[in-house]
């Protein structure tokens, strides 16, 4: 869309005046205040600069009343063997903590894995596919510092792209592109159009990045957690676009090493696609078994699970 005229600020009319107000002043300010925390982080140690998000996760729970409402009612559905109110308070503060420590170290991503502070396991998984020459189609999920993953992807020799949101804010969105270039990264933002340039990227070179954990339309949609799957989500995406190209697929996800700025990123080995020739069935067969895999490992790191805060399990039927 093109930018609001700037004398729409004057405007009589009350959309034209949000709109240029939004554009030309609201974006401006929060612009240079993110341009200007993240000059400022990246000046700093790593550990300073993670601990200070972790610091300002103890104020989340104020700013963001039902998100953390949401994350702890998921914690008591989803691990009820962890439940007490202590338990409760103790894992979302984690969860909290991890929020702010990833928002933070955005501005040190490079320098987490210079440091060595990731961890690496699996790679072999993603050599033996380099191999044998198939596009590899990496299915991740929004854990501890998910970023941390096409970092470990490129430093290991593969030169492929991640699927982005666009950010409204388009200074917001000018330092997230210059972060993730700066460390060899390439984006394809997530449109109507970005199918096909995901074919390509898929066909001509790969890997591709497509995060499997669903939030569309307001609602996350997968992990299914009991509730009835989706055939048009991001799993199924990602076994369309697998039949389409012929690409393999590689689940893998990325760990917080307690509560610190150290992590261990896992790649899993190929998922083996079922294939008999009924496209329908092999559809909603591949998405349950997919479903099936990276569902108890959110379980597992449900502290370190991003899109916890918007998993809205009030009144839907979800297994413990």
């Amino acid at each position: 869309m093109p930018a609001p005229a700037l004398h729409w600020l004057l405007s009589p009319e009350r959309e034209r005046r949000v709109a240029a107000r939004r554009y030309w002043i609201a974006d401006v300010v929060d612009g240079a205040y993110k341009w200007g925390a993240h000059l400022v982080l990246r000046a700093l140690p790593v550990d300073w600069a993670s601990g200070f998000g972790a610091w300002t996760g103890k104020f989340s729970p104020r700013i963001y009343p039902a998100e953390d409402a949401r994350a702890r009612l998921a914690w008591r559905r989803l691990r009820p063997e962890a439940a007490t109110d202590a338990e409760v308070d103790a894992a979302v503060a984690r969860l909290w903590r991890n929020v702010g420590r990833t928002v933070t170290e955005f501005a040190v991503l490079d320098k987490l894995w210079d440091q060595g502070r990731v961890t690496v396991k699996g790679a072999e998984h993603m050599a033996a596919l380099r191999d044998s020459g198939a596009p590899i189609l990496v299915a991740s999920l929004h854990l501890a510092n998910w970023e941390l993953i096409p970092i470990s992807g490129i430093k290991l020799g593969y030169m492929g792209a991640a699927i982005a949101l666009p950010l409204p804010n388009r200074f917001e969105r000018a330092l997230m592109t210059r972060i993730r270039e700066g460390f060899g990264g390439r984006q394809i933002m997530a449109s109507a159009t970005a199918g096909r340039a995901m074919v390509r990227e898929l066909k001509a070179r790969g890997p591709l990045v497509l995060h499997v954990d669903d939030f569309t339309r307001g609602k996350v949609n997968a992990p299914a957690f009991g509730r009835p799957q989706s055939a048009d989500g991001n799993i199924a995406y990602v076994f369309r676009l697998a039949k389409l190209t012929g690409a393999a697929i590689i689940p893998v996800y990325c760990a917080r090493e307690g509560d610190a700025a150290r992590f261990t990123v896992n790649f899993q080995p190929r998922f083996q696609v079922t294939d008999t020739g009924d496209a329908a069935a092999d559809l909603v067969d591949n998405v349950a078994r997919l479903n099936a895999l990276i569902e108890p490992i959110v379980r597992d790191h449900l502290d370190e699970w991003f899109y916890v805060l918007d998993l809205d399990l009030e009144g839907d039927g979800v297994a413990s």
